[in-house]
């Protein structure tokens, strides 16, 4: 009976932890567990996480990247851009971002442009400082484990 009281008693401090989003943006850590292959978490429960691939050994040479975000609540800028300073494209399954993100927005100088869509791809160029940055918006409640960004660079 102990066990049971105390099993409830944890289960809803995890929930209510989960449900409640701060007004800050956090930093995303990031390891990887195989190539090219990135899992992305926040400690604590944001309303906007940040993650800058950018210069990231993780991803340094890589034409295909998987990122799994973990606990998704809120939003995730993703700043993307190869060490190599040139214009690129990344196509993103977007079949697998359908379900779990409301919009994804293209950051761009400041301003947020909604590029969501419901083509099999999301296809986005690098702007003039060779970057792409997109936001997903995610649930405002903790829904699901994670969820799979993946893309390639071309």
């Amino acid at each position: 009976m102990s066990q049971a009281l105390l099993f409830f008693i944890l289960l809803t401090l995890v929930i209510n932890q989960a449900t409640l989003i701060k007004d800050e943006s956090c930093d995303v850590q990031a390891d990887s567990y195989a190539d090219c292959t990135i899992n992305a978490g926040v400690f604590g429960v944001c309303q906007s996480a940040t993650l800058d691939l950018t210069n990231s050994d993780l991803v340094k040479s890589c034409s295909s990247v998987d990122l799994f975000w973990n606990y998704p609540v809120g939003n995730l800028t993703l700043t993307i851009g190869p060490s190599q300073h040139k214009p690129y494209t990344v196509y993103i399954d977007n079949e697998k971002l359908t379900p779990y993100f409301s919009h994804v927005y293209r950051i761009f100088n400041g301003q947020e442009t909604d590029v969501t869509t419901i083509d099999q791809k999301l296809i986005q160029y690098s702007d003039s400082n060779n970057q792409i940055i997109l936001k997903f918006q995610g649930p405002s409640t903790l829904f699901y484990y994670g969820v799979f960004i993946e893309y390639d660079i071309v």
